[in-house]
């Protein structure tokens, strides 16, 4: 570079077009995501498979009860028959309670990929990362739900996206989008 550091260019000397100055970042903001488009991914990716586990366990749940009844019917049981017995009375509510809690977990896992998109509920999210990352009530999607429970987890933890849902909660965002603004 032509002339001192100290002291710029001297006169009749050639002039580089670098400018030190521009070396520095002054806005590091400008380029990086909103928490909006942060979420936008993994939310859906949450959502669906939420939905991919409802289906399933209703399938399922469908399925275990229609075994179960030509189970019954194979062996001449009427209706009488089986609710006096108090094994198949057993197996009846089995079959009813682990409806209820998988279709629960389900339910919970699309509702936080609901509110994680609006920013909403955060320990509800939170809850629903959390059975994504288990990958409950079926952990044969494991392979596929770990890694994005992991990333769920990982990204609402982002100092950005914690203080988004409680901009949210404080009723101070205006714009859906990325503006905060005064409380109403």
């Amino acid at each position: 570079m032509a002339g001192d550091a100290d002291r710029g260019p001297e006169q009749g000397e050639a002039v580089s077009e670098h400018d030190p100055r521009d070396d520095y970042d002054d806005e590091p903001w400008r380029d990086r995501p909103s928490p909006h488009d942060l979420v936008r991914l993994p939310a859906s990716m949450m959502g669906v498979f939420g939905l991919l586990q409802c289906i399933l366990t209703q399938l399922y749940i469908g399925v275990g009860v229609v075994t179960t009844v030509l189970g019954w019917v194979d062996d001449g049981k009427g209706v009488g028959d089986v609710l006096r017995s108090s094994t198949d009375l057993a197996t009846i509510l089995l079959l009813f309670a682990a409806w209820l809690m998988a279709t629960a977990c389900t339910i919970l896992v699309m509702r936080g990929a609901s509110d994680l998109t609006k920013f909403r509920k955060y320990p509800w999210v939170v809850a629903g990362a959390i059975l994504t990352l288990l990958s409950l009530p079926f952990v044969y999607l494991a392979a596929i739900q770990v890694p994005l429970g992991i990333w769920l987890i990982a990204l609402l933890s982002r100092r950005d996206v914690r203080a988004r849902f409680q901009a949210v909660a404080h009723r101070q965002i205006i714009d859906s989008r990325n503006s905060i603004g005064a409380r109403d």
